[in-house]
């Protein structure tokens, strides 16, 4: 589970708002999230899948505007990616992973724009989704047998759905066991999105616990 700060900028219908969420602030808006990763190796190489989702209502977020607008936002987010990753260099220190996959991405957001004068209330939503080509480098320095650090980062998009996405992970893994992970870290994401009137140019960062489990 990763509990994130959210910066950027978010529109639909050439409506945009800029929320700027602190950790402390998602942890009071948020009304669902969970995170799950799943990974397979055989020898040299791995197929990974990770989920992330998450539903957050944010209240009073200030637009510019020649009149003031307050704005009350939801937004889920859905983030899946599958990739996979080849073992180019291991020792008994570290190993280096070059990875290759797919970042799917899904947007649902509804914000109401209230005039504070009139009370007066304009709706706008929209739902976006969209696939993204990804890149990345997996670097894990091993510190006993059971205990590791993990450093991974990718870059995407490429305007083939977003214009830009990148993510990047650092952590510590636990496995007391055979194919049971408890991980632990910091994580950060962006992606830069935007067609006809929609825009997500969001970034999303914050540390995460987890569990993975490893066939």
């Amino acid at each position: 589970m990763i509990l994130p700060s959210i910066k950027g900028t978010v529109g639909v219908d050439y409506k945009s708002a800029r929320p700027n969420l602190s950790y402390s602030d998602v942890a009071k808006e948020t009304d669902a999230t969970a995170s799950a990763i799943f990974s397979m190796l055989k020898g040299k190489h791995s197929l990974t899948i990770d989920g992330m989702y998450s539903k957050l209502h944010s209240d009073n977020v200030l637009r510019n505007e020649p009149v003031q607008v307050d704005i009350d936002i939801t937004t889920e987010i859905t983030r899946i990616e599958a990739h996979y990753g080849y073992r180019f260099f291991e020792n008994k220190r570290i190993f280096l992973e070059a990875q290759a996959g797919l970042r799917y991405w899904n947007f649902n957001m509804k914000f109401d724009l209230v005039r504070p004068t009139t009370g007066y209330v304009q709706r706008y939503s929209g739902s976006n989704n969209w696939i993204d080509p990804i890149i990345g480098l997996k670097v894990t320095p091993r510190l006993t047998d059971k205990l590791s650090l993990v450093f991974k980062a990718d870059i995407g998009g490429f305007n083939v759905g977003s214009r830009l996405t990148s993510r990047g992970r650092a952590g510590l893994n636990y496995s007391p066991f055979s194919h049971f992970v408890i991980e632990g870290g910091y994580e950060y994401s962006y992606v830069d999105y935007e067609r006809g009137g929609t825009i997500y140019d969001i970034t999303l960062d914050g540390p995460f616990i987890g569990i993975g489990f490893v066939f």
